[in-house]
């Protein structure tokens, strides 16, 4: 067993009761190998944490919509959200394709980013519950399944024109005090001067 193995294999037999498939047959080592990863694979941590976050290891042409890491220019890329501390707000400039803040941005970039964000990530109840059949939902499908979502309170704000200011800035609630705090669109962005008008 190389050493990428013995990591699978101590994450699953700390982690996981030993699979059913294996009871009563002859030890089958890359179908074990491939239900080890298949449990990681599927585990809220390996979701939240590494699912399109760690770079794809192959170096051979294979479909990257069902691989769980991410490919250069694939969009459902996603930064790692214990090392960029990124709110679950939608940016709105990354909608059009245009922030400028790149990595750096405090708020989410794109439809996996918000929904696999601890924050949001299984805090609603999928509608097809045990039924589902996506190969990826970020929802729920039991009730134990079920996370405590942590919410924000936030609205968009213009601090500028419009001519000025194409997006909106967005102010987030920061902390029990009832503090705001706001998040530029765009932080270059200067008031015009006051003899503009």
């Amino acid at each position: 067993m190389d050493n990428r193995d013995s990591q699978y294999f101590s994450y699953y037999s700390s982690s996981f009761p030993f699979h059913k498939q294996f009871l009563g047959q002859e030890a089958n080592p890359e179908n074990f190998r491939e239900c080890i990863r298949q449990d990681l694979y599927e585990s809220d941590n390996f979701r939240m944490y590494i699912y399109k976050v760690q770079k794809c290891s192959k170096h051979y042409c294979h479909d990257w919509t069902s691989c769980p890491f991410t490919h250069h220019g694939e969009k459902a890329r996603r930064r790692d959200p214990r090392k960029y501390n990124y709110f679950p707000i939608s940016c709105p400039s990354y909608k059009f394709e245009s922030c400028i803040k790149g990595d750096h941005c405090e708020l989410c970039h794109g439809v996996f980013e918000y929904w696999l964000h601890p924050a949001k990530y299984r805090t609603i109840l999928c509608q097809a519950r045990t039924s589902c059949n996506r190969p990826i939902c970020f929802f729920a499908h039991t009730l134990k399944e079920l996370r405590p979502e942590t919410k924000y309170n936030w609205c968009y704000v213009y601090r500028y024109p419009l001519y000025i200011q194409s997006y909106p800035d967005i102010m987030i609630e920061n902390g029990a005090n009832g503090n705001w705090m706001i998040i530029p669109c765009n932080p270059h962005l200067q008031p015009p001067p006051d003899n503009f008008y």
